[in-house]
């Protein structure tokens, strides 16, 4: 998927408060299929939301989502394991 927005992905504003909102679950944008991370200026990673085309703060996609995260069937057991995995990244 190809971003809508005429202006450069540096450009785009960040997510606020009223978009994202935190979470304990594994349901966290890092494990939405609108997260995407592209190479900024000076290869400085861009986190950045598709669905909302806004950039996400560094760690906040670690913790937080929006009310766009797909609800598609999980089995728990690999919820779990990316649960640990966010965990073990964040650490």
């Amino acid at each position: 998927m190809h971003p809508s927005r005429n202006e450069p992905i540096e450009e785009w504003p960040y997510l606020d408060e009223g978009t994202m909102q935190k979470t304990r679950s594994c349901k966290v944008c890092m494990t939405c299929h609108w997260f995407r991370h592209h190479a900024g200026v000076n290869c400085i990673p861009m986190l950045t939301c598709q669905l909302h085309q806004g950039l996400i703060a560094h760690g906040e996609h670690l913790t937080s989502r929006c009310q766009g995260w797909p609800e598609r069937p999980m089995h728990p057991l690999r919820c779990h394991r990316q649960t640990a995995f966010l965990i073990a990244l964040a650490c």
